[in-house]
């Protein structure tokens, strides 16, 4: 029996030994015995190491040892003379280098060369007292032209002259890895490099008036070391080297030089406090001060509470993502006195908020570039240009959760933004794409004086063509800024559509645009349709206005929307609607005001609809006066209950109540109207009437005068108290409060079913309208983000319980179905808000299949306090090296979710819960939940739907169903996962039936050719799988040439004949976000699969090997799906399945792992980290 082992932390040492198959200790200088003549003299505490071999040119001295390692007080000193322009050194014994004490030259102005393909490690210790650059590498050779220093064998040393140009890795696996937790620093002028498979630097770096690069490289690559200020390049290899590098962990393991960076129970390595893990071809650095740096690396570069300071250039480089973190206790400052570039090919993400210093500052260019998600949550300012692009240069999109402020002395450029309210301040000009703002920006702090716009409302500032920003760098005492930037002048604004309506709790939010030339926009949206205000427009350019239609109505209880235009030349604009449809004030007329002409249609596009027509006989004939003295008036309420869809011009022969006479004086030379309808067709200027409180709009130029009139109606029409009426095929007008009308001929949902609610207020209501509401509120939710086909009836309350009956009777299984959801305080309990409210209240509803329906709300839950604590839990229980700290979140979530209805839950013998969550507990690991003594899923089988109605409910045993497995083990630009060619093998061969097909046979043509040829009732695919924020197309499944978008799923035909289970064994959804957690939790209808077996954080090659394992050896004898995947959980929580000696031991069998992870220490997976994150979604039976 596999007996549970303690725990060990291992500190940076530890990371250092997963790079080094042995122990990693500092070791004495030994001249390897190869004809290289190395000497070394011990004197003390000091080596004098002399001899070697000199180039023809004698500008080279070469160096070869067997081992170089110090200790501290240790002085490794290499004599030179005034010829020696380099000394380089190469370690042939394939042990690490673990230096923790001075590296020294003298006699000469030599750079300093030393390679070690093995590893090296600088200790705190250690320190460089070198008087020219110093290189520190991981290659296997270095090249002079077409001759090279290899790391082994013998070295033609006359040929090598010149200076060093190009690195080599021969190696096909990661190069070996370069950790520093020392205070490196050259002389003035001079240059650091480090250059290795992997780099962590958690010192100094430091290189005054010189470079630095630090620079993680593939294996099979060659690094052409270029000029200061370039770019590296890579090309292929040519020498080849015996020397195996050691893995991280091996690097790590025995020798830590720091206490940031540990190897965590599950093998990997992490930074310790933000929890972000470390892996092959990742540059992990602390603090550098160069004149110029360049820090890229192969995977991802992470940045913690760094400090990056150049006097000229900074580059930031990723070929998968950047990723920046600041902390309460430090800040995070990259700031360049000349261009910051900031490239992840894959992704950027930054979050630096937590200081009042501007975290990115240039005193050139700023840029963000990559292909992928672009999120920037921080404050930058560029003393030139600032731009957001994709590699091919194109406009690239940003997101921003919490807090941008964009300040440039130069031209801005960026495409769509999405996110919190936004300010960009410009001396030059501003052009984007689309921007949407999705709510204040409540995290904002500091002197800015639109702070009070910004954080209270969902606000969009763009200023361009300023004299003086605002913000400017706030550095004391360092980088001297000088604006480099070339701006636009005047500056002009250049956008699309803008957005910042708001449709919950809290006002929408103004849009203040103004610029030394033209603003050009497409639409403008500030409407409000909750309890809020809409936002006001103001525009103000020194040149011309030219935009789309402006929304700026109110939609509830609040005020409507200013607007007000002011240019220097010409104003063209579309329709303005300012209308105010409740009981709030309507907004003043427009204020126009141009320099020389405006052209402007004052009109709101919305149509008032009803069947009945409404006709007017009189023409519109009067070419001076608008005027009609006679009310138009309507006593007829309108009543139709019938969805109203006619897009022709509105008629109704019942007059229309309005007690004001219509009268409108034009003098403008364009062709007068006489109004004496609501519909006005003039080909000009339509003008736009309504039935609430007309608008009378002053347009002010230099030779024109206009009073238009809005008397349009763009409010939804009330048509009774029953029904949904909709206007047209877009636009749905709301009648009451009720459920709308279903597609079908039964009734809305659940019928007069017996219920039973449980809450502190007085609810009178049925549960079974709660159920109503949620199935159809989530139902919606999916089919929008998903693009599902609008017309699937909802299940009844009496089908749903025939639905959970059937189950009983065909499984043995007493199912439930629990709607976990937020309603507000004040409304109606069990109908749920339109939108997200903080305050709004956690409610439950069970459904089982015969006793009543039971809802309680949940007191002193509020959506803000669950999603906080849903948050920690999910970040503590993917820390593996905590062992309990998950527990308190833990027990909040059970107590808050279950406990309310367990008593009704054992009563009714229930054993499978099927959770239909609200936005923001889709990502969270409910088997994971905890009582205090026990996991839920100890107690029951748990699954995930999206919602009843969306799901596929129909029972079929799997046991004879057929598998086919495709997966691959290594990737372009992704993690290898080498345990998947065992994965596959175990499940097509032992554990089930079927075909497998791994790498290059992993493609989109043969998964359809397969599937084809063989209607599999079971596809497993191990690969990588992200579900991330935005459109469908941004959540994919990785193939081996190709990735499987989310919005191709559909287009596969997996339900036809139908696929019982799907089978993704390395996902991960993006924490807390909506789009990414209905990607997820969706991922079974979308593609017409019955039920799906996904992660929600990447686990570990060997752990998720286990569970997999367990749940196909699960799957024939369990009753559900749901039960097979808590009998695999349960095995690993109880310590069934662990690693030991290299191999996977489970109950049946023992599995040698793969020679990657044959060498991680024995490891148990009874944490929650290793098993919690698989869940069963869709159909759980």
């Amino acid at each position: 029996m596999f007996k549970k082992k303690e725990k060990n932390k291992y500190l940076l040492w530890a990371f250092v030994l997963t790079f080094f198959p042995t122990f990693v200790q500092a070791q004495p200088i030994v001249p390897a015995a190869d004809g290289t003549g190395t000497v070394v003299t011990p004197n003390g505490q000091n080596f004098e190491i002399q001899g070697g071999q000199i180039s023809g040119d004698g500008a080279n001295l070469f160096h070869s040892f067997s081992q170089f390692g110090l200790e501290a007080n240790q002085i490794a000193n290499f004599l030179s003379n005034p010829a020696i322009q380099n000394i380089l050194s190469r370690v042939t014994g394939g042990d690490p280098s673990v230096i923790n004490g001075l590296l020294q030259v003298t006699g000469g102005n030599s750079n300093l060369y030393l390679m070690n393909p093995a590893g090296i490690v600088f200790g705190a210790n250690a320190r460089l007292d070198v008087p020219a650059s110093f290189t520190a590498t991981t290659a296997t050779g270095i090249g002079f032209g077409d001759n090279w220093f290899n790391v082994t064998g013998v070295n033609d040393y006359a040929t090598l002259v010149g200076t060093p140009s190009t690195l080599s890795f021969s190696n096909s696996q990661t190069p070996g890895a370069i950790v520093n937790a020392a205070q490196l620093a050259v002389t003035q002028g001079a240059n650091l490099t480090l250059v290795g498979g992997t780099v962590i630097s958690t010192g100094n770096l430091e290189a005054p008036g010189g470079q630095i690069i630090v620079e993680a490289v593939p294996g099979e690559s060659m690094l052409r070391l270029s000029q200061p200020g370039y770019l590296l390049s890579l090309e292929i290899p040519i020498p080849t080297s015996p020397i195996t590098p050691l893995s991280l962990q091996q690097l790590l393991t025995g020798n830590n030089p720091t206490t940031t960076v540990v190897v965590n129970d599950a093998g990997g390595i992490e930074l310790v406090g933000s929890g972000i893990s470390v892996e092959n071809g990742d540059v992990v650095v602390k603090n550098a001060i160069a004149q110029t740096a360049t820090l890229s690396a192969n995977r991802n570069l992470t940045l913690v509470e760094s400090q990056l300071q150049t006097t000229g250039d900074l580059n930031l480089l990723a070929r998968d993502t950047v990723r920046v973190r600041d902390s309460l206790a430090n800040p995070f400052l990259a700031s360049a006195g000349g261009n910051l570039y900031i490239q992840g090919n894959q992704n950027i993400d930054l979050l630096a908020l937590n200081h009042p210093q501007t975290p990115f500052q240039s005193g050139g260019n700023l840029s963000l570039v990559s292909n992928g998600n672009i999120s920037g949550d921080s404050h930058f300012v560029s003393g030139g240009s600032f731009s957001i692009l994709n590699l091919a240069g194109g406009l690239g999109n940003f997101v921003s959760y919490f807090d941008p402020i964009i300040s440039s002395d130069g031209d801005v450029t960026f495409g769509d933004y999405t996110g919190v309210a936004l300010k960009i301040e410009s001396t030059g000009s501003i052009n984007g794409g689309n921007i949407t703002i999705t709510g204040p920006d409540t995290t904002l702090t500091g002197s800015d004086p639109d702070i009070a716009t910004l954080t209270s409302f969902p606000a969009l500032i763009l200023r361009a063509g300023l004299s003086t920003l605002v913000n400017t760098p706030n550095i004391q005492g360092q980088t001297d800024f000088t604006s480099s930037g070339v701006t636009s002048s005047p500056g002009s604004i250049n956008v699309g559509n803008i957005d910042t309506s708001n449709q919950g709790q809290g006002d929408a939010g103004p849009v203040i645009l103004s610029a030394t030339g033209d603003i050009t926009t497409n639409n403008i949206t500030t409407s409000d349709q909750g309890p809020g205000n809409a936002g006001f427009v103001e525009l103000s350019a020194g040149g011309n206005i030219d935009i789309g239609n402006i929304d700026a109505s109110e939609q509830g209880p609040g005020d409507s929307g200013a607007v007000t235009l002011t240019a220097g030349g010409t104003i063209i604009n579309g329709s303005i609607d300012q209308n105010e449809q409740g009981p709030g004030n309507a907004a003043g007329a427009p204020a126009i005001t141009a320099n020389t002409g405006v052209t402007d249609p004052v009109t709101d596009t919305d149509p008032v609809t009803d069947t009945d027509p409404v006709t007017d006989t009189d023409p519109i004939t009067d070419t001076d006066l608008i005027t009609d003295t006679n009310p138009i008036t309507d006593t007829d309420p309108i009543t139709d209950t019938d969805p109203v869809t006619d897009t022709d011009p509105v008629t109704d022969t019942d007059p229309i109540t309005d007690t004001d006479p219509i009268t409108a004086p034009i003098d403008t030379g364009i062709n007068p109207v006489d109004i004496s309808t609501n519909q006005v067709d003039t080909g000009i200027n339509p003008v736009d009437t309504s039935n609430n409180s007309p608008a009378n709009t002053t347009i002010t130029s230099a030779d024109t005068s206009i009073n238009l009139i809005d008397t349009d109606n763009s409010s939804p029409v009330e048509a009774d108290n029953t029904s949904l009426v909709e206007a047209d095929n877009s636009s749905p007008v709301e009648a009451d409060n009720s459920s709308p009308v279903e597609a079908g001929n039964e009734p809305s949902i659940f019928d007069n079913e017996q219920s039973r609610t449980d809450s502190s207020s007085a609810v009178a209501e049925p549960a079974s309208q709660s159920v109503s509401a949620f199935e159809e509120r989530f139902t919606l939710q999916f089919q929008q983000y998903l693009e599902l086909p609008t017309d699937t009836p909802l299940k009844t309350l009496g089908q749903t319980r025939d639905i959970l009956l059937k189950i009983e009777e065909e499984t043995g299984v007493k199912p439930a179905l629990i709607y976990v959801a937020f309603v507000p305080q004040t409304l109606t309990p069990g109908v749920p808000s339109s939108s997200q409210n903080d305050q709004e209240q956690l409610e439950l509803v069970l459904v089982t299949s015969k006793d009543s329906v039971v809802r309680q709300r949940v007191e002193g839950s509020t959506r803000e306090q669950v999603l906080k604590v849903a948050r920690e839990f999910r970040l503590e229980v993917t820390n593996s090296n905590n062992k309990d700290g998950y527990r308190a979140s833990a027990k909040q979530l059970y107590d808050w979710v279950i406990t309310p209805l367990e008593a009704d839950l054992k009563a009714r013998g229930i054993n499978n819960l099927v959770f239909v969550l609200d936005t923001g507990l889709r990502s969270i690991p409910v088997a994971a939940f905890h009582d205090g003594q026990e996991f839920l899923i100890e107690k029951y089988s748990v699954g995930l739907m999206p919602s009843i109605s969306l799901s596929d409910t129909r029972y079929r045993d799997v046991k004879n169903l057929q598998v086919l497995a495709m997966g691959a083990a290594k990737f372009s630009d992704q993690e290898p996962l080498p345990a998947v060619p065992i994965e596959l093998s175990l499940i097509t061969s032992s554990l089930w039936q079927g075909k497998s097909f791994l790498n290059d046979d992993f493609t989109l043509e043969n998964l359809n050719a397969q599937r084809q040829q063989q209607p599999f009732g079971i596809i497993h695919l191990a690969t990588h799988a992200d579900f991330q924020p935005g459109k469908l197309t941004n959540s994919y499944i990785q193939l081996w040439n190709s990735k499987l978008r989310l919005n191709q799923l559909s287009e596969l035909g997996w339900n036809n004949p139908p696929v019982e289970l799907l089978v993704l064994s390395a996902c991960r959804t993006a924490l807390g976000n909506e789009e990414a957690e209905l990607g997820f939790a969706g991922l079974a209808v979308k593609a017409g699969v019955k039920s799906t077996v996904g992660s929600l954080w990447y686990v570990s090659d060997q752990g998720t090997l286990g569970l997999m394992m367990q749940l196909y050896q699960q799957l024939k004898p369990a009753s559900i799906k749901a039960e097979a995947l808590r009998q695999a959980q349960l095995a690993m929580l109880k310590g069934e399945v662990y690693l030991e000696g290299g191999k996977l031991v489970t109950a049946n069998e023992s599995v040698p792992l793969p020679t990657e992870l044959s060498q991680l220490t024995d490891q148990n997976f009874q944490h929650p980290y290793f098993w919690s994150s698989f869940t069963m979604i869709g159909s759980p039976w």
